[in-house]
């Protein structure tokens, strides 16, 4: 599981004003994850897959989904 203060150090975010929605993001990422696997697991692995959709989620702020994002190979492989 990761701390607001990892997600904010990765993200390279200073400031206190997006925490509510960083905070939220963690635990869609945590439950989207769990999800797919059935838990959460304890490894750097769901950590950095976790860390990846929740910076997709934070940089895009979209529904949708381009070309792009549908040839990431980490996500598919994890």
């Amino acid at each position: 599981m990761l701390t607001l203060e990892q997600v904010k150090n990765v993200l390279r975010i200073d400031v206190d004003d997006d925490d509510a929605y960083l905070t939220l993001a963690m635990q869609a990422a945590e439950e989207y994850i769990a999800a797919a696997v059935g838990r959460y697991p304890a490894s750097a692995r769901a950590d950095i897959l976790a860390l990846f959709l929740i910076s997709n989620m934070y940089e895009t702020r979209t529904f949708t989904v381009t070309a792009d994002e549908e040839k990431q190979y980490i996500i598919r492989s994890m």
